[in-house]
């Protein structure tokens, strides 16, 4: 599984270097988030592709959400931290 996000942030690169637009969208299931980073000490390799992604122009944007049990709902946009 690892692996397999690599290779889709990759893909993104791909995809903004062949002119296209590009989003690695993540959504924190915690209502309150202040903000969102890799885990480099657990997963260094992540990290580093998600940075290398946001260097080449692929956007990288964060979201909290409040989750009960009926329901989850995106709270708003939070700040990425690379």
């Amino acid at each position: 599984a690892r692996r397999q996000r690599q290779m889709c942030i990759r893909d993104r690169i791909q995809a903004v270097e062949q002119g296209y637009r590009a989003t690695v969208f993540f959504v924190v299931q915690m209502g309150d988030a202040l903000d969102f980073a890799p885990n480099d000490e657990t997963h260094p390799a992540f990290g580093q592709a998600l940075r290398q992604a946001a260097k080449a122009g692929v956007q990288v944007r964060a979201f909290c959400c409040r989750v009960t049990p009926e329901e989850m709902e995106i709270d708003g946009e939070i700040p990425v931290i690379l």
